[in-house]
């Protein structure tokens, strides 16, 4: 699977699965990122920003025109493995991930104290909601308890029922 690039530190990988545009972002998302390849690629996309590991300001109102002019097409966008980073944006900008477009699983860390261990944890969303956002969780690594790594009132503000 060839990488591509949008510009600014930002990749894409793209594939077709069962009917779907997959697209991996990887990298950086600034102003030099330029969206505009991934509006040519035919709808249903589903995005994968899983290893997107920064986002500056200007970066953010670029992804928020992509967001905008993809769902101005008439299609919707559907968001996997959304890494904190931009749940932090979320969690500021009502219109991030667009109006009608939706998450179907957030990526949540966690850091074990013993050992130091970093893990994000995949939580799977139903109808854009979490059951729960667990405060704790067992570690990999060393079996200690590992603790929730972020605020965990955005996580439960932005997506539990």
């Amino acid at each position: 699977m060839a990488k591509h690039d949008l510009g600014g530190g930002l990749h894409y990988r793209v594939e077709r699965r069962n009917g779907t545009t997959w697209i991996a972002l990887t990298g950086n998302v600034s102003e030099v990122a330029d969206f505009e390849p991934l509006k040519q690629l035919p709808p249903p996309l589903l995005i994968d920003p899983s290893e997107v590991t920064r986002i500056n300001s200007l970066g953010v109102r670029g992804w928020i025109y992509f967001v905008r002019e993809i769902e101005a097409l008439g299609h919707t966008l559907t968001f996997e493995r959304v890494p904190p980073v931009l749940v932090v944006q979320m969690s500021m900008l009502s219109n991030f991930m667009g109006t009608r477009s939706r998450s179907a699983s957030v990526l949540a860390p966690y850091l074990c104290p013993s050992c130091q261990h970093e893990e994000l944890a995949l939580l799977q969303l139903t109808d854009g909601k979490l059951a729960e956002v667990k405060d704790t969780a067992p570690c990999p690594k060393c079996k200690a308890t590992m603790e929730f790594d972020d605020v965990v009132t955005m996580y439960t503000e932005l997506f539990v029922k």
